[in-house]
């Protein structure tokens, strides 16, 4: 019976076992990361980073016949950072303050730390501005006048994400609505408006 001959084997080259060895080692270096960030993340269970409107006052209020009206607002946001164990970044803050639509100021901030479990205030003043009315918005305001409360609206965004050591979260989303009832003879108020995470 006839043999067949098979070709002898070729040694395999170091360069591919060198190659294998940085993969596994990779993979293994992956897979251990995953599992220490996964720890983290149960042990610690971090919470989204809020910003909230914590004081808000009309400071300045001037309106005339000519439906000219001239604002100054003081308002100061809170960053909050719930988490016990993990330092929080706000960037990309702003926000818009606007009375029916008109705009009076945008509020921005640089991007900022706040520590574990600590609060930051950022304190706004917004500059006087003479926005003119249409006839609807000066009836609107003239009704607020007369009833000691004026509406405003303060909208906008800001990202997050918290920090433990060299590991940094996703990024999040806030978003802002808020009605900002302004009373007319300057006293504050400490509304609960808080951003809502995305």
């Amino acid at each position: 019976m006839p043999k067949l001959d098979h070709p002898p084997r070729r040694p395999t080259h170091p360069v591919i076992w060198c190659i294998c060895a940085t993969c596994g080692f990779l993979a293994m270096l992956v897979v251990i990361t995953g599992a220490v960030l996964f720890t983290s993340y149960m042990v610690i269970h971090p919470h989204v980073p809020q910003l909230s409107v914590g004081f808000a006052k009309l400071d300045h209020f001037e309106f005339d016949q000519m439906s000219f009206l001239i604002v100054r607002v003081i308002i100061i946001l809170k960053a909050e950072n719930d988490n016990e164990k993990a330092t929080a970044s706000f960037y990309e803050t702003e926000f818009n303050l606007d009375f029916e639509g008109n705009k009076i100021a945008t509020l921005g901030a640089d991007t900022f730390d706040v520590g574990s479990n600590s609060t930051l205030e950022l304190h706004y003043e917004t500059p006087s501005k003479k926005i003119t009315l249409g006839p609807q918005e000066s009836d609107v305001l003239e009704i607020g006048v007369k009833q000691n409360e004026i509406e405003f609206g303060l909208t906008g965004h800001a990202r997050t994400r918290w920090r433990i050591g060299p590991f940094e979260s996703v990024k999040f989303w806030l978003r802002l609505e808020c009605k900002l009832m302004l009373p007319v003879d300057k006293s504050p108020i400490y509304p609960r408006c808080t951003t809502r995470s995305k």
